[in-house]
């Protein structure tokens, strides 16, 4: 878990962005969204309709520019493009919000895939696996939260077990620690430093434990905005 704050009416008729999909359903290439300008966020893609949040374009700890998956477009009666966008909160989760020269596309290659049971994380790239790493996740008491989250940032930690170690911060937040040393309960990939749990176990307080080489390596090569799914 990270501290400082980690841890139209009727029917919408929405096109899917869903490339053609490879290994394992993950798609070769996924879209994104990188803000240049802060967004406001509708529960549908229409003005009138309510309005959720108002995203950053920039990201809390390292001021990055804010990227977010697109998982849906829909083109209005005024001919206007609403991208469908998961939200780097602990809620709401997605919405909608207007495609504007603030608003740059960019596809987004790689895809992280977490399951549960193995205590394994699979890496993507243009649909295929390219490696996989053994994890430390979350204990009975405090499990890895399962679903559709992305990499929000990425960060180095400087706390009593991980000096300069790296970080992944993700969408995902714990379902039972609202708070944690200070934080959010916002779930991260990270190095597990000085954390005496063996990979391949069940301990952390909800994030996902790396073996330190693993997550610098990531830090690398993976982009914020990249696709994350927790699978049991």
């Amino acid at each position: 878990m990270l501290r400082a704050g980690f841890a139209t009416g009727g029917l919408l008729l929405a096109t899917i962005v869903a490339p053609v999909a490879h290994a394992a359903g993950v798609p070769a290439t996924e879209q994104g969204v990188r803000l240049t300008a802060p967004a406001i966020v509708h529960t549908l893609a229409n003005r009138s309709s309510h309005t959720v949040e108002h995203v950053s374009n920039y990201t809390y700890y390292e001021g990055l520019r804010q990227v977010l998956p697109v998982f849906a477009t829909h083109d209005d009666s005024r001919g206007r493009t609403w991208l469908h966008v998961r939200l780097p909160y602990r809620g709401p989760h997605s919405g909608w919000i207007l495609q504007t020269r603030y608003t740059k596309l960019a596809p987004l290659t790689f895809h992280l895939v977490v399951s549960i049971h193995k205590r394994q994380l699979t890496v993507y790239h243009l649909g295929k696996v390219i490696s996989r790493y053994k994890v430390v996740v979350g204990k009975p008491s405090t499990p890895t939260p399962m679903g559709q989250f992305f990499i929000v940032e990425h960060m180095r930690l400087y706390n009593s077990w991980a000096h300069g170690q790296w970080a992944l911060a993700t969408s995902a937040f714990s379902s039972v620690l609202k708070h944690f040393e200070g934080g959010i309960g916002q779930i991260a990939l990270h190095a597990k430093a000085t954390l005496g749990d063996p990979l391949g176990t069940a301990a952390s307080h909800g994030c996902v434990r790396l073996a330190d080489a693993v997550a610098s390596k990531l830090a690398r090569r993976i982009p914020d905005g990249t696709p994350l799914t927790i699978q049991p």
